[in-house]
């Protein structure tokens, strides 16, 4: 069985990533860069990610605070990133369902670590071998810079065992 498409990355990705480096090639996506999305930081082993939002003059919704579509964007792509760097190329990972709960409105930045141990990677393939699809929730909150709670989302991943791939 081929690879489906939605299975791997654009190769321009990885272009990317080796002439700018994961972090630049992110904070230079066009959603992200017209969001005021940044990269904050990625730990050497690809498990955790810590992005960043500042209100500017671009981002605030019709009230002034922040949109709720750039809240959960810098959550969206992360865990299907750090999932597809851990698991091996026979594993097919997407996002299966998204919600996000509005906690709090504010006008200070954000920042949002979304992060997956080893030892949930290696529950998560374990599972696998069992089932050959699984689906894996995460939970993820936003704060703001006083460490209050914004947002909460949830997350829901589909992630299957191809065969012969």
């Amino acid at each position: 069985m081929k690879r489906n498409f939605y299975a791997k990355p654009l190769r321009r990705w990885k272009f990317f990533f080796k002439l700018i480096g994961i972090k630049n090639a992110f904070n230079f996506y066009f959603p992200f860069l017209g969001a005021g999305i940044k990269i904050h930081s990625i730990n050497k082993d690809l498990t955790s990610i810590t992005t960043k939002l500042k209100l500017n003059f671009f981002t605030p919704n019709y009230m002034g605070i922040h949109f709720g579509g750039s809240l959960f964007s810098m959550c969206d792509p992360f865990y299907v990133f750090i999932l597809f760097n851990h698991l091996p190329k026979q594993y097919f990972i997407i996002d299966k369902k998204a919600t996000i709960e509005f906690l709090l409105p504010t006008k200070k930045k954000v920042y949002a670590t979304l992060s997956i141990t080893h030892e949930e990677i290696n529950t998560i393939k374990e599972r696998c071998e069992q089932k050959k699809k699984i689906t894996w929730e995460v939970e993820t909150f936003i704060f703001d810079e006083d460490n209050k709670k914004i947002a909460k989302i949830n997350k829901i991943l589909y992630i299957r065992k191809l065969k012969n791939v």
